[in-house]
């Protein structure tokens, strides 16, 4: 019951982010990780049912998450040297919430939600 209270709290406060509703985040994206259902049917029982998806009329599960965040202050930051230039506030990124399945970790999934995140954060 703790674990839904606190997924469903993180779950709020990440839509606030991405709505701009928190002042200082200029953009927050969320990296999701999916499989095709099929080849996923050894691992259909261990996953959770509410794990599914339907993508491009494609049923899949969502086996990994991470959150981009683009701040101009990094949460709780009491050292290092900050960027210089008009563009520094802007330039800042961090990922939070990073998961994999632990099915399926080991495997190569976090490695490659974390290029796709730095991919789109040098895009912004």
């Amino acid at each position: 019951e703790h674990r839904r209270y606190k997924s469903q709290l993180e779950f709020q406060a990440l839509k606030d982010r991405i709505k701009g509703k928190v002042y200082g985040y200029r953009r927050v994206t969320c990296v999701i990780a999916t499989i095709p259902l099929s080849k996923s049917l050894s691992l259909t029982d261990d996953l959770c049912s509410l794990c599914k998806a339907i993508i491009n009329g494609e049923e899949r599960i969502v086996v990994g998450t991470l959150d981009l965040n683009q701040t101009s202050d990094l949460p709780d930051e009491i050292s290092g040297s900050l960027p210089k230039g008009i563009e520094a506030q802007f330039t800042r990124a961090y990922l939070t919430n990073v998961c994999v399945a632990q099915e399926l970790q080991r495997k190569g999934i976090g490695s490659a939600l974390i290029i796709k995140a730095m991919k789109i954060a040098q895009q912004w």
